[in-house]
């Protein structure tokens, strides 16, 4: 352990490397192979079995290893789903959408700043709800004695739980491009950013290193998405929207809102660092820790 009670961690084995980056490669292999590849309609379907196996197999593994770093990011998927299926988070924002009608009339006739600020405000809300929730399982995983060492962990290295939430932004890629055609090419960028930040992460021996590859990942994933929304506005069948709003306010207002997403993500990844404020894990806990 050193001065700043970052504990050096053992490195990884191939089968926990492997497992880590199961979450990030399989889009990029699943959108690679439907995308550019004529394949028989069985061989997808066995490809698909395959990859929900290792997907499982990395779940399983981690769990045998009471969610060891390399794994939370799996956590941070899950909680996206959970938020998106069961809080419902677009109800903690879009009862505003009320008070913005009666403040500026009907949404056609918002001025451009207007439009940004609610899309980013909604934005806002889903990220930190993330996080919110992020505390919420960690607190909930540390009153129970099989998983209470990832509290510990997490207490010895912010960074982890920093991770967590980057295992989130693989889901966001899907949402970002929910209503968009032509996002393959796109989509692929982000998740490939995801992935290398994700490799230089699991490869980091120091704290500092692990957070900026976190960053690095997750700028570059944003940014792909804010440029990619900018260039595929354009070409989208939405002439109903573009009549009521012209192309190129649409394109400032999304990329806008992306932009808002990639400063918010980036201040909830480096959030944790805060827990540094709270008294320090006991000495004998921390070589418990570093002994597992």
């Amino acid at each position: 352990m050193s001065s700043n009670r970052f504990i050096e961690e053992k490195p990884l084995t191939r089968s926990e490397l492997l497992a880590a980056m199961v979450i990030f490669l399989l889009p990029i292999l699943s959108i690679s192979l439907t995308t550019w590849l004529y394949l028989p309609q069985w061989i997808q379907v066995v490809l698909t079995f395959l990859f929900w196996g290792f997907t499982i197999y990395s779940v399983g593994l981690a769990v045998a290893r009471r969610m060891p770093r390399w794994s939370l990011s799996y956590l941070g998927f899950l909680l996206i789903i959970g938020i998106i299926i069961f809080w419902q988070f677009d109800k903690a924002w879009t009862w505003t959408y009320l008070y913005f009608i009666q403040s500026f009339g009907p949404r056609s006739m918002w001025p451009l700043g207007i439009r940004i600020i609610y899309g980013g405000g909604g934005t806002f809300t889903f990220i930190f709800s993330i996080l919110f929730g992020a505390l919420i399982l960690v607190s909930i995983l540390r009153l129970i004695p099989y998983t209470r060492i990832i509290w510990l962990r997490i207490r010895t290295d912010w960074t982890q739980l920093s991770f967590l939430l980057y295992g989130s932004i693989v889901f966001l890629v899907i949402f970002a491009f929910e209503e968009y055609r032509y996002d393959d090419i796109w989509k692929l960028a982000a998740w490939a950013s995801l992935a290398v930040g994700a490799w230089l992460y699991l490869r980091a021996k120091e704290q500092k290193q692990r957070i900026l590859a976190l960053i690095c990942g997750a700028t570059g994933a944003m940014w792909v998405i804010a440029i990619g929304t900018w260039v595929l506005i354009p070409l989208q069948d939405w002439q109903e929207r573009y009549s009521l709003i012209s192309m190129q306010e649409l394109r400032w207002t999304d990329t806008s809102v992306a932009i808002i997403g990639w400063i918010c993500i980036l201040l909830a990844m480096i959030a944790p660092a805060l827990l540094n404020f709270l008294p320090h894990t006991p000495p004998n806990v921390q070589e418990d820790v570093a002994s597992i």
